[in-house]
């Protein structure tokens, strides 16, 4: 989890200044040596160390990606890109529990990461680019020309630097702390709760599936802010429910503890594209490298709350109701971003606007024409003359 954490600071920086590609390739083959390198370790701290060093690279690997595609795809299909990704890695829990069920020795389990090969290489064979006349037309756009200069004097402290960002990020990270503390937390309570560990991880990976679904559906029609307030909310009360539950009925614990499970996993979608279209574009990479370094702060902390159970049972499902609760109602103070462009720079997010929502609506409802054009960024250019094009090929 240290890994994880350092990895997803300095990944978003480093994504940031040089490129997502660039970045996603070099953590696929990082992760592919460093994963087989597991497990052959003689002793615990080379096994340690590669551990490590397979963590920073997972977490570089997967939020470059993430940021990639939701950078790529057009406002109408981010959503459902986005979370086609998080349908993935349950899909990889799910898989990665068959597997362990059958494969008791972990060197040889360790092994089976081999196929991570294979991202990898459809990695390199999904070599998209823009096309090359809406290059050309982007080329002859009179664009400004310190926006350069000022996407590459961002810095992480700008995520704290500006009012309207600083406020928004603590509000961010806050809710990346609880959703992987509640995370985290019920998938490891997954040994004190009835039936066979290996069964009670599969249910719990199987209903993030649903749950995500669930939230596409829910985040197409009714926003972002109020359906990441409701399943946070939800899954506090389930959570703080299995505390009422008699011993007697230790299934139906199972049973609210796996609803809370899917809510914080339709969480964790939610946050993940929220979080995507408030940061500007100069900042995307680094806020959501540094909000997941704060998850990791989550899952650090999701063991230890896990023991105090030892002091009082229902302590940890306590917590985690309290902690989801405030966090889904905190969720409401976020701006709302459904179906809006995403902002460009730091100054665009700051200036438009006194109050929170109004604010930034204006900034995402902008006009788009041809006197603003001086001030847009190169991608706004190619995206504005890929969506005219669009417009013209459908009349």
């Amino acid at each position: 989890m240290f890994g994880v954490l350092f990895g997803s600071a300095s990944f978003g920086v480093i994504a940031d200044k040089f490129g997502r590609k660039n970045v996603m390739m070099s953590a696929s083959f990082v992760m592919l040596i460093s994963s087989i390198g597991v497990s052959f370790a003689p002793n615990f701290g080379l096994f340690s160390f590669l551990r490590f060093i397979t963590a920073v690279a997972v977490s570089g690997l997967f939020q470059t990606g993430y940021i990639l595609a939701v950078e790529f795809i057009g406002t109408s299909k981010r959503l459902i890109c986005a979370n086609i990704m998080q349908i993935v890695f349950a899909i990889g829990e799910l898989v990665l529990s068959l597997v362990a069920y059958f494969v008791r020795k972990w060197r040889v389990l360790e092994l089976h990461s081999k196929a991570k090969k294979t991202i990898l290489k459809a990695a390199k064979w999904n070599n998209a680019t823009i096309p090359e006349h809406l290059l050309r037309a982007a080329e002859y756009t009179n664009v400004d020309p310190e926006f350069e200069e000022r996407q590459q004097s961002s810095s992480p402290l700008d995520l704290v630097r500006t009012p309207k960002i600083r406020k928004w990020s603590m509000n961010i990270f806050f809710n990346w702390i609880v959703n992987a503390l509640v995370y985290y937390g019920l998938s490891l309570s997954t040994g004190h709760l009835s039936g066979n560990i290996y069964g009670n991880f599969a249910i719990l990976a199987a209903v993030e599936i649903p749950a995500v679904l669930l939230a596409t559906w829910a985040l197409t029609y009714c926003g972002r802010r109020y359906v990441l307030c409701t399943v946070m909310v939800f899954g506090g009360i389930s959570c703080g429910a299995t505390v009422f539950v008699p011993q007697y009925l230790q299934w139906m614990s199972t049973l609210l503890a796996v609803l809370g499970k899917s809510a914080i996993a339709a969480s964790f979608a939610i946050i993940y594209i929220y979080s995507a279209e408030i940061y500007p574009t100069v900042l995307r990479s680094t806020g959501i490298g540094f909000s997941s370094m704060f998850a990791r702060l989550g899952g650090i902390i999701a063991p230890i709350i896990i023991q105090l159970r030892k002091v009082y049972s229902p302590l940890p499902m306590i917590i985690f109701a309290i902690a989801s609760i405030i966090s889904g109602f905190l969720a409401l103070a976020l701006p709302e971003t459904h179906n809006r462009q995403l902002p460009e720079s730091i100054e665009e997010v700051e200036t438009f606007g006194s109050s929170n929502d109004s604010g930034f609506e204006r900034l995402l409802n902008r006009p788009r024409n041809l006197q603003n054009i001086g001030s847009m960024s190169p991608r706004t250019v190619r995206r504005n003359v890929e969506e005219t094009r669009r417009l013209m090929d459908d009349c």
